[in-house]
């Protein structure tokens, strides 16, 4: 419910460290956030949009690739907050009855509110890898 009502997020490395330990605890997967060091200094839309990124795949990682890694990162340099979730789509999945409501069109809107902030969003599959990236302008 968290999720669904904040309006903004006040640290992202302390909210994508509670999103993680809880993708990991819910769904028994290892998932390992790394960030670089000092802070993402983003607005608080900026932060929440991040957040909202971090949330897609790591739902999509439960329902099309359960128990597998994921690795969400975290980077910043002097102009730009790029945050990249990525995981492995290899081998059996087992079975799991986590399913979303519609289908979703989660990326669709996760574009549009990053592109609303100067952002952008990349997605795709290599090597049966999984990424998806966002990145932000300070």
């Amino acid at each position: 419910m968290h999720a669904l009502r904040s309006d903004s997020v006040m640290d992202l490395d302390e909210e994508l460290s509670a999103l993680t330990a809880a993708h990991r605890t819910r769904h028994h997967t290892d998932v390992t956030l790394r960030t670089s060091t000092g802070s993402a200094a983003l607005s608080a839309a900026g932060a929440l949009v991040l957040l909202r990124v971090a949330q897609e795949p790591l739902a999509n990682a439960a329902q099309h690739a359960p128990g597998r890694p994921v690795d969400p990162a975290l980077d910043h340099d002097d102009t730009h907050v790029t945050l990249t979730v990525g995981n492995s789509r290899s081998g059996p999945a087992p079975a799991t009855g986590f399913a979303t409501v519609n289908g979703g069109h989660g990326r669709t809107g996760l574009r549009e509110r990053l592109v609303l902030l100067g952002g952008a969003l990349d997605t795709g599959t290599h090597d049966d890898r999984r990424t998806v990236t966002a990145r932000l302008p300070r």
